[in-house]
């Protein structure tokens, strides 16, 4: 049994609260403000011991999309995750991803991808606050 340091109890009410009123979920949350101040994280995977986590910062690329974030040492991030919309032209749906680098067991000083994760978006009532948002759609001017 364990328990994620960044995890928080949705139940629709609009409050992150930390104990379990059997009418919601738990849930990981990872904030931090582009180009501002970093926060703890811990990797989303079942732990005994945590630990001390990885303070990580995220910075918004010159593409003016792409999101940053990970560890800095130098002002270089030793490992990272690309966080991205996804435009479909042909079905005009936009789509989340999120590419994760670290460096390679075998080279410390070669960055490789180690996985790639793709959301689609559903209409669902948020966790959070019971809101139904619509999809983002491109719309061609």
């Amino acid at each position: 049994m364990c328990f994620h340091p960044n995890a928080v109890y949705l139940n629709g009410s609009g409050s992150e609260l930390d104990s379990s009123d059997g009418r919601g979920a738990w849930w990981v949350k990872h904030s931090w403000i582009l180009g501002g101040e970093g926060y703890q994280n811990w990797e989303m995977k079942p732990e005994k011991n945590y630990g001390n986590g990885h303070y990580v910062e995220g910075i918004l690329l010159e593409d003016g999309f792409t999101m940053k974030i990970g560890t800095r040492k130098d002002s270089i991030f030793t490992d990272y995750n690309l966080r991205m919309p996804i435009i479909d032209s042909n079905t005009k749906r936009v789509y989340y991803q999120v590419v994760r680098y670290a460096f390679s067991e075998k080279n410390d000083s070669t960055l490789e991808e180690k996985f790639k994760l793709v959301w689609k978006c559903k209409k669902r009532k948020s966790p959070f606050n019971n809101d139904i948002r619509t999809c983002p759609k491109l719309i061609w001017k």
